[in-house]
């Protein structure tokens, strides 16, 4: 009976369970929004970002930004110290499915440091 059990919850297709892939939730269109970081979760599985736009650019001024696992960054050698909430950014990434969202590929701060899942630089 205990068995029936996990099989049933296995097969009840229960969305809150499921990992969801980059593929199916981002296009591959990549666009660039500038802004001021509000929400910072550098957490696992996801990292993510919500940056406030000019409001006089857009009716929807917030981005959230998706991107890798902290622990994807710090592998890298990404010191995520210096992205902090008030820091203002411009950001690089794969257009999301649903509106307001992107995928990170990119991000700037003012002093022309850059954030990647490959990597920090600078310019």
């Amino acid at each position: 009976m205990k068995y029936l059990f996990v099989v049933a919850a296995l097969l009840s297709g229960d969305s809150t369970l499921a990992h969801h892939s980059t593929a199916t939730n981002f296009t591959q269109e990549i666009i660039e929004v500038a802004g001021t970081i509000e929400q910072i979760r550098f957490q696992n599985p996801h990292t993510s970002i919500v940056v406030k736009i000019d409001a006089a650019e857009s009716e929807a001024p917030f981005w959230l930004i998706e991107s890798d696992a902290r622990s994807t960054f710090e592998r890298k050698g990404v010191n995520l110290d210096a992205v902090a909430i008030g820091s203002k950014v411009k950001v690089t990434g794969r257009k999301g499915v649903r509106p307001n969202t992107m995928f990170l590929r990119e991000l700037m701060l003012e002093d022309g440091t850059r954030f990647s899942s490959n990597g920090t630089g600078r310019d």
